[in-house]
């Protein structure tokens, strides 16, 4: 272990002593009170106020403050902070049978005593001066007033950069406001930094990753005036800009891989997202259209739906692979640890929900809305309403695998296609009314004559035609005796066919034994012809089919053509489907669409049929009866979304996923429901890829409908005879003449249709008329072929949002979901002026939500938020330290003038964050050294001694992933490939536990950063822990910075490290082994630290080297010696941190 002991020494020379110490915390973090605010304030209010409250406590326990607490009562503390088994609270909670029971009602479930002792583990956090009830008790107008005056809510101002004492210092307008506050403090600004300092500063700001020892060379030797303008372009055009302020943005998404809990299980095809977000950010997409893509992006316009010309944010798509970056956006929402068959699946939904309201509230707003759910925030002017109105957005949509990639193609082909068959489907009716004019035009004759022959007197029901009787009465009549004997044939089968247009014809009809004449004539008629037409269907209600995931579906309502044609492939059918107007069905042009090979299923019972581009939803509905019963054609699986539930495995919620055999008649299907009676749901229809499928009807319904559902009115049989109910013609050859008027129109699809699958009714069998129709259809179906040629038939999956039918969320009495309250409609936040939703706006209402958020007038944190966020990034420290809660309980800014000017800055830049980020790399705040001025120590000590004015630049520990991504750098193993799959970790046998990952990736992941690590919750990377990556349950704005053993030794035993420090030394012998050993050993210090090793540090080294020959008994140029030496480098302090 000799080795081990001269590295660490070797490690401290170098990094020991010239670091400041890192600034000491506050009592509590924002993040522990938060915890205190949403789980145990609630519980004390509820379970615990009514007898430790107020004027009578009893056993002497006051339970609204810190100190009451701490001091206790008859008993004692009430608390021990940080040791949950001496506290008399928790002892009382778990029922301890030797002391108190409490609460006296029962116990409380074991999930909230966790809470407790969770809270008591931390330390016991509370707000400060804060009591458990409002102070005064006032009523939440007045507190609404008042918070609502504070700093972050006030309407952005635009300053002038001040006037300063050393206008030469500044070369950035961020300069003077810098300068400013230390003219007030009266304190210098630090030295400037030497060009190497910088230049690895800004690498790892902008890229994550060190500079290259030739950009190094490069920088040095530019001596022009735009020496560092040119690096800074460099690094902002760099791919690895992308992935390094991606990996910031995956925090504030919380975005993982799996779901946590008991097994972890996956969560389908993430990456898109991810990639998106890096895709994002090195093209410098405008910040608010960013906001607004992940809040509503799957509602922005596509040219197949609107003219982008005429919209503010049309959907935006990747020039490379066409794919929908603006659907994929939504996926924002949909990273959130998910509970696989929870017992109580409607709490579940409300814990979600919870969790998508605190990441979208302190990811854009800067603001802790979750805190409002059981109660008025305590703090901030946001009301329990505020909190309840934005869930109804949620309530409005849900969760779905969507094919982005070809989603925007395939729908701008298959508007093409509906454009193509209307035109196409209007000139093949015209040519088909033509031909069979000669028919139409005496078809009341045709069917008066089939009629009389079908009645002949003394003919057998069912007999055999008589032709000469046929050829008697064509030549009577003056008619083509083909079509005759065509009609006679017709209504002989229709008896077996009772729905037909004319089966009215076919035996006993409605004129047949009338009474004479008079009132009772007219009455019998009318009651015969009443009974013609389908009665309407009187099940219930209907649910509506409301939207598909994808382009394989047409959904019946205003949106499609009523009429709807699909033309057919070939000459040898025109007309191949014209779905009911209330069907939504198949588009058969997309039937075989498909996921590619590779994308994952869903885990659980709704992966066993693939969702995505396959799925057709219905409005959401409040479950009333004990079956839904469903009218389709096809097979299918059903899968009946209660509370929005998905990640089924498990006896609980089983019944949900239903598979359905195939059928091509219509018929009905059942769905169960009797579990989930009181429960909001929607049904899903999942198709497989090449099935036909349509559906007509959705209902809830007590028993199953014995009876088939009518046809539509729009129907050739049901028009006949509603024709006749209405017109009630008092002969059977006025009743002919009804038909004849009916099959005369111009251009209906639906009887043309009719007429091309009977033919021989209408002459188009033996005349030259049907290649006339052909020639009329011919361009339309060649254009038809090249345009179906070009559909995408595989797609990439992601999870995205799928907009639902609108639905206001009801307050939930101390956010408690089985305890709703009034119904609040959906709006923005109070606050902002937030408005809500007109009555004719469709679906969730997520867009007009996220414009109102990107209006700088009307929500002016928004661009407070993000513009602190990269100051804090750049400089340690948010201009607001609590970067993620700009409300009453985080910290005012040190220089709110310079956040206001950041942020109109940035709203007039066009929302430009690369704009912004140039500023800060180019200021002369961001080139200042790290070390104080000495003659100036005790003023500084007194003024600034946090350095919240920036007299110097701070000293940054470096990320977990840089450190990593840093050591295959130097290496000479990183992948700069960009996007795809993430890579699995490699498994070491201390990750154990159910969930664990089926595979195990390489030590060195492949080469890849670590922002293409599979990130798994129950089992993260071991060395990225180890540096404080953040555990991805909520917005992380802010990751905590430890300096603990646990650090050091990762880095001395890492396999990773270790691995490459060996692969780093084979490189260095390669490409330097005929250098100096001094000549070597620079090279290492370069590319480590940026910088030359002094005389002291190369004859350090130099020694090292010959100790550790020794101790290895083999020569100085031998490569393991030299691996020792690189895995010394690394250990330094120097190398995690930033000077």
């Amino acid at each position: 272990m000799k080795w081990c002991f001269r590295l660490l020494a070797l490690a401290s020379l170098l990094g020991g002593g010239s670091l400041p110490a890192a600034d000491e915390a506050a009592t509590f973090a924002p993040e522990q009170v938060e915890f205190f605010e949403k789980e145990i304030r609630p519980a004390l209010i509820e379970h615990c106020g009514k007898c430790h409250t107020g004027d009578q406590q009893k056993g002497g326990l006051s339970l609204t403050s810190r100190d009451a607490l701490l001091k206790g009562g008859d008993s004692g503390p009430a608390i021990v902070p940080g040791k949950p088994d001496e506290s008399e609270l928790l002892k009382a909670l778990n029922y301890d049978p030797a002391g108190y029971q409490m609460p006296p009602s029962g116990k409380l479930p074991d999930e909230l005593v966790a809470k407790f002792t969770t809270w008591v583990q931390m330390g016991a956090p509370w707000p400060k001066d804060r009591n458990v009830a409002q102070a005064g008790g006032a009523a939440w107008p007045e507190l609404f007033a008042k918070r609502s005056q504070y700093w972050a809510f006030q309407p952005l101002t635009r300053p002038v950069p001040p006037t300063v004492s050393n206008p030469e210092w500044s070369r950035t307008p961020i300069d003077r406001f810098v300068l400013q506050g230390l003219d007030r403090a009266e304190l210098r600004p630090a030295a400037e930094t030497d060009r190497r300092t910088w230049l690895r500063r800004a690498s790892y700001y902008a890229t994550g990753l060190p500079p290259k020892p030739a950009e190094i060379d490069a920088f040095l030797s530019d001596q022009s005036a735009d020496a560092y303008e040119r690096v800074v372009d460099r690094l902002l055009a760099s791919p690895h800009f992308g992935e390094r302020w991606g990996r910031h943005w995956l925090d504030l998404a919380r975005y993982a891989e799996s779901r946590g809990h008991e097994f972890d299980y996956d969560v389908a095809n993430p990456w898109p997202y991810r990639d998106f977000v890096i895709r994002a950010m090195n093209e410098d997409v405008p910040y608010d259209r960013f906001v607004v893509e992940q809040v509503a992006g799957d509602l922005l316009p596509v040219p197949a739906a609107a003219n982008p010309a005429n919209e503010r944010y049309p959907a935006r798509f990747d020039r490379m692979s066409g794919s929908n970056e603006s659907l994929v956006a939504t996926g924002f929402w949909l990273f959130g640890e998910w509970v696989h068959s929870p017992v109580d699946i409607r709490k579940e939904e409300a814990e979600r929900f919870d969790n998508m309201l605190d990441v979208y509230g302190k990811t854009f707003l800067g603001l802790t809305i979750a805190c409002a759910r059981c109660h008025d925030h305590k703090f901030d002017p946001i009301s329990q309403r505020d909190y309840y109105a934005l869930s109804g957005y949620l309530q409005s949509c849900s969760y779905a695998q969507r094919p982005y990639n070809t989603l925007g193609d395939n729908l701008a082909i298959q508007a093409r296609l509906a454009d193509l068959d209307r035109r196409g489907g209007a000139a093949i009716a015209t040519a088909i009314r033509e031909a069979a004019e000669p028919v139409t035009a005496r078809l009341d004759e045709y069917l008066l004559a089939a009629r009389a022959i079908l009645k002949q007197e003394g003919r057998a029901e069912g007999a055999p035609l008589d032709d000469a009787r046929i050829e008697a009465e064509a030549k009577t009549r003056l008619l083509d005796p083909r079509v005759v004997r065509a009609w006679s044939q017709h209504l002989a089968s229709l008896p077996a066919e009772a729905n037909g247009p004319f089966s009215w014809l076919s035996a006993a009809t409605p004129w047949d034994d009338l009474p004479a004449a008079g009132a009772e004539r007219e009455s019998t008629l009318a009651m015969r012809l009443k009974s013609l037409a389908p009665a309407p269907a009187d099940d219930g209600p209907g649910i509506r089919v409301l939207a598909a995931d994808g382009a394989a579906f047409s959904i019946a309502g205003p949106s499609r053509d009523a009429d709807r044609t699909w033309l057919g492939t070939d000459a040898t059918s025109f007309l191949r489907l014209i779905p009911a107007r209330d069907e939504s069905c198949i588009d058969p042009d997309f039937a075989d669409t498909r996921t590619a090979p590779g994308v994952m299923n869903e885990p659980g019972a709704v992966g066993r049929t693939p969702r995505g581009g396959r799925t057709l939803r219905t409005e959401s509905f409040l479950i009333e009866t004990d079956r839904i019963a469903c009218w389709i054609r096809g097979g299918c699986s059903t899968y009946l979304s209660v509370d929005s539930h998905i990640t089924i495995n498990g006896p609980l919620h089983g019944r949900l996923i239903q598979e359905h055999a195939a059928d091509v008649k219509w018929h009905w299907i059942d769905v169960d429901t009797s579990r989930y009676r009181g429960h909001k749901a929607h049904l899903e229809f999942l198709i497989p890829a090449g099935a036909d499928f349509g559906v007509r009807r959705v209902t809830q319904t007590t028993n199953k409908p014995a009876a088939p559902f009518p046809p539509g009115a729009e129907q050739p049989e049901v028009r006949l005879k509603t024709a006749l109910r209405n017109e009630r013609p008092a002969t059977l050859e006025a009743a002919a003449r009804v038909a004849k008027s009916l099959w005369s129109q111009q251009t209906d699809l639906r009887l043309a249709d009719w007429m091309l699958r009977h033919p021989a009714l209408f002459g188009l069998v033996w005349t030259d008329d049907r290649p006339r129709i052909a020639e009329a259809a011919e361009p339309f179906l060649a254009e038809r072929q090249r345009l179906v040629s070009q559909i995408r038939r595989e797609s990439q999956l992601a999870p995205c949002l799928l907009d639902g039918s609108a639905e206001d969320e009801p307050l939930h009495v101390r956010g408690n979901p089985g305890k709703p309250g009034d119904v609040v409609p959906r709006r923005f936040l109070e606050v902002f002026a937030g408005r809500g939703l007109d009555a004719a706006e469709a679906g969730s209402g997520r867009l007009p939500l996220a414009l109102q958020m990107v209006d700088p007038a009307q929500t002016p944190i928004l661009a407070r938020v993000i513009v602190n966020r990269l100051w804090h990034h750049a400089f340690g420290r948010g201009l607001v330290p609590t970067v993620d809660d700009f409300g009453h309980m985080g910290q005012p800014p040190s220089h709110p003038e310079l956040l206001d000017w950041l942020a109109t800055e940035l709203v007039r830049r066009n929302w430009s964050l690369k704009e912004l980020h140039r500023m800060i790399l180019l200021s002369a705040t961001f080139r200042m050294q790290t070390i104080n001025n000495p003659a100036t120590a005790s003023h500084i000590e007194q003024v600034d001694p946090q350095n919240l004015l920036l007299h110097r630049m701070n000293v940054l520990r470096i990320e977990g992933e840089s450190i990593r991504d840093a050591v295959l750098a130097i290496s000479g193993r990183l992948d700069e490939r960009l996007y795809g799959a993430s890579t699995p970790i490699h498994l070491t046998s201390f990750l154990e536990g159910r969930g664990r990952p089926g595979t195990s990736g390489p030590v060195d992941g492949e080469g890849r950063r670590s922002l293409y690590l599979s990130i798994r919750r129950n089992f993260q990377e071991p060395f990225l822990v180890a540096f404080d990556f953040p555990t991805p349950h909520t917005s992380i704005g802010r990751r905590s910075v430890s300096n603990v053993p646990a650090q050091a030794l990762a880095l001395l035993n890492n396999p990773l490290i270790q691995e490459q420090t060996r692969r780093w030394a084979t490189n260095l012998s390669r490409d330097n082994g005929s250098a100096s050993i001094e000549s070597r050993i620079q090279a290492m210090y370069e590319s480590t630290y940026a910088r030359l090793p002094t005389d002291a540090e190369i004859s350090l080294a130099r020694d090292f080297l010959t100790a550790a020959a020794a101790d290895l008994n083999t020569s100085p140029d031998s490569e393991a010696v030299w691996a020792e030496l690189c895995h010394a480098l690394i250990n330094a302090k120097e190398f995690v941190y930033l000077r």
